[in-house]
């Protein structure tokens, strides 16, 4: 199971476009505020959920986990609004 509780892959996406803007931020700051570029990184842990590669498996497990739902429900073994729980 992911470690962020979104199971939208759109919030996911959204989740890094902003920790990997923080990171850019920090880095063109650098020559010339060294400090917030500290406080940048440090930022960008949130949105991340960690490093990015912790984002970057949380968000393939949000999708394998939505591909199988939708593919679940397609199959009739789930019910929409479910909750992901096959009956059985």
């Amino acid at each position: 199971m992911p470690m962020s509780k979104c199971k939208s892959v759109k919030v996911q996406i959204f989740k890094g476009v902003l920790g990997i803007g923080l990171i850019v931020a920090a880095v063109v700051v650098y020559p010339y505020e060294p400090l917030l570029t500290v406080v940048l990184l440090a930022a960008s842990l949130f949105p991340l959920r960690g490093c990015p590669a912790c984002w970057i498996s949380d968000t393939c497990e949000i999708v394998s986990e939505n591909k199988k739902q939708k593919a679940d429900e397609k199959s009739g073994d789930v019910k929409p609004g479910d909750g992901g729980v096959a009956e059985g």
